[in-house]
């Protein structure tokens, strides 16, 4: 049972508000002890199970408050099932190779949409701001893991121990970068207007007095994923007739069939980046026609001097995002979110700041947040 309790813990590091916001990505590394440490097929997949089904509770209740308290039984089937998806890479994790192998299927598509709570996570929080580096450095960790829990040699513990030092060294190091002045994130209360064209121009509104009132000063305004329902020529001709002289607005909206961020200024307005990543069944649904659609591959943007990388929504749980980012190298993230959809108690929304946090450490970038409760 120790293995199983062990991974236990380390999902349920996500679901507790203690410990700060390196805690779970740290701790998800245990994940691959304990498997490593089982001895047959079946205990490693009850392994990965306890850790996925613990860390992936609050998918029962992002359902119910998305799509109502009615699809109650919807949320249970996606939570077990997205636990038994994720969890079945884990099966054969025995050895070095196992390892690579399950972190792998499990932080690329096609598995890794929806392969959230990844152990790769923890290497923001041992190698800031290495980067790629710091990811090789977290796999090495983990690939040599089974070879420690089953039978340590001379061989390979010095090389943890080495790699324990490059990791204590890059945090006694790191600095954590400051948000550029004049770069300001604004939350906001906007729930979705939908159908309701008067609800969508209430909406606006809100949204254009929060920039003028909270963005006073500032030259840059990020404020949250989709607030704006659809980007319509009469909605820009609203916004960027608001917008102040010297400004730059950067606002969540669903252009065409993309989740994007739009790049407004006083008197033009355009897409700044398309979201990579939708979550399936939310607002990515393949068998509709009217469903938005990943772009799956996110652009840097320029904008100020600086070249920024937007993390949207579920992008800032999933690896195959962030390293997109690592390939194109910003200078500041992005870290934009709607979560009306949360109850007070979730811990969906704390998992996506966690691994957010953990990311750009490792990026070595500032964060600008913006969310939309």
């Amino acid at each position: 049972m120790l293995p199983i309790i062990i991974s236990s813990f380390s999902g349920l590091a996500w679901c507790v508000a203690v410990g700060g916001a390196l805690l779970a990505p740290l701790m998800s590394m245990l994940l691959v002890a304990a498997v490593a440490s089982a001895s047959t097929i079946r205990h490693r997949f009850a392994v990965a199970l306890a850790y996925y089904l613990i860390g992936s509770v609050s998918i029962i209740g992002a359902i119910e408050g998305f799509y109502g308290p009615h699809h109650a039984m919807v949320g249970i089937l996606a939570w077990i099932g997205i636990a038994i998806l994720l969890s079945t890479p884990w099966l054969f994790v025995s050895n070095a190779r196992g390892v690579l192998t399950a972190l792998l299927l499990t932080s690329l598509p096609p598995l890794g949409l929806i392969g959230w709570l990844s152990p790769l996570t923890a290497a923001g929080v041992l190698y800031p701001d290495l980067g790629w580096a710091g990811i090789a450095f977290t796999v090495a960790i983990m690939m040599i893991v089974p070879s420690i829990v089953k039978m340590p040699t001379r061989n390979n513990v010095p090389l943890l121990i080495l790699l324990l030092v490059i990791a204590g060294v890059s945090n006694l190091m790191y600095q954590g970068p400051l948000a550029p002045v004049g770069w300001v994130g604004i939350n906001t209360l906007i729930r979705p207007g939908g159908a309701d064209v008067l609800a969508s121009i209430r909406n606006n509104q809100a949204i254009i007095n929060s920039a003028l009132t909270r963005g006073r000063g500032a030259t840059v305004l990020v404020l949250p994923e989709a607030v704006i329902d659809q980007w319509l020529p009469g909605t820009q001709r609203q916004f960027y007739d608001a917008a102040q002289p010297g400004q730059t607005w950067l606002i969540g909206a669903q252009t065409s069939r993309f989740n994007s961020v739009v790049g407004i200024a006083h008197g033009k307005s355009s897409v700044m980046t398309n979201a990579a990543a939708i979550l399936p069944g939310g607002n990515w649904q393949p068998w509709s026609t009217y469903s938005l659609h990943p772009a799956w591959w996110q652009e840097i943007a320029v904008i100020d001097g600086k070249r920024v990388w937007a993390s949207i929504c579920v992008e800032q749980v999933l690896p195959w995002t962030w390293f997109e980012a690592l390939l194109q190298k910003p200078d500041i993230v992005l870290v934009v979110s709607n979560q009306w959809w949360a109850d007070p108690g979730s811990s969906a929304p704390r998992i996506q700041r966690d691994s957010a946090y953990a990311w750009a450490r490792l990026l070595g970038v500032p964060i600008v947040s913006a969310i939309n409760r």
